[in-house]
């Protein structure tokens, strides 16, 4: 039988663990701070377009450019990310080996981006589905959700970790639901205690800045007032980002320890 509430106590104990959640707080920060400064580099290009001062041609070629920036940030973050994903699903069954973690995730990160890549591939495709897309896109991340853990616990190859996940999936579906459900919804609630300082302040500075500007403010103006209260925010957007980090943390942590319990019951290996 699972034990739900070990397990989720042993997350939450282990998510706290600075040593834990500060590789993904820094890596989210450095994220943040290179978008930021994305934006700030470019916003009197964004003020030309915005009063057209600039069109044509000169508007697509700023566009592009930062779209691909933007992007190429995009893709390292989440690659940096699964890295780091991976060591923590190694720490969640060895705690005490984190050094190692490393070394093991680096060992099966090729399986794990593949196995992310097509998953990723699957869930977007079916979510264009008209009008149960979503329910379609959930199924299919249920079906894969063990994959990941599979293939650093227990060093399964690609196809393996996908199928291994797929039977408990199908063999267990009630255990592997209850298991999605709970860390869904605490991983939730973790992130939006934290999201309450960055709310307060958002309440308390943007809103009433916002408020107070007349329906003939130009787009400087509401950019000046962006830029400003952004720096404002500063101190509840760390908070949050570190939510961030230890949320992640945490439900890495329960979904390798409930793919443990329940592999071990239904003995896939």
């Amino acid at each position: 039988m699972v034990d739900y509430g070990k397990t989720l106590s042993g997350a939450l104990r282990f998510c706290v663990e600075p040593k834990r959640w500060l590789p993904l707080f820094a890596l989210d920060v450095i994220f943040a701070t290179g978008v930021f400064s994305v934006f700030l580099a470019n916003s009197s290009a964004m003020m030309d377009i915005i009063t057209g001062a600039i069109e044509g041609f000169a508007i697509a070629q700023s566009i592009v450019s930062v779209v691909f920036l933007l992007f190429g940030m995009f893709v390292v973050w989440v690659l940096v990310r699964l890295f780091v994903a991976g060591a923590l699903i190694h720490q969640s069954v060895k705690p005490k080996e984190y050094r190692k973690s490393c070394m093991v995730s680096k060992q099966r990160f090729l399986t794990m981006l593949a196995i992310s890549v097509i998953v990723g591939l699957l869930t977007t495709i079916a979510g264009f589905i008209p009008y149960i897309g979503w329910l379609v896109s959930i199924v299919i991340g249920l079906m894969f959700f063990f994959s990941l853990p599979a293939a650093v616990v227990d060093k399964l190859a690609f196809e393996k970790a996908l199928k291994g996940s797929y039977r408990l999936f199908r063999d267990r579906f009630t255990e592997v639901l209850l298991s999605w459900l709970l860390i869904v919804i605490i991983s939730g609630l973790i992130g939006m205690i934290f999201m309450i300082p960055v709310f307060m302040l958002a309440f308390n500075l943007l809103v009433p800045q916002l408020m107070a500007m007349s329906e003939t403010a130009t787009g400087m103006e509401f950019i000046s007032v962006m830029m400003d209260a952004g720096w404002s925010l500063l101190p509840g957007i760390v908070v949050a980002i570190a939510g961030m980090a230890i949320s992640t943390v945490f439900s890495v942590y329960a979904q390798t320890n409930f793919y443990v319990q329940i592999r071990k019951k239904k003995g896939i290996l």
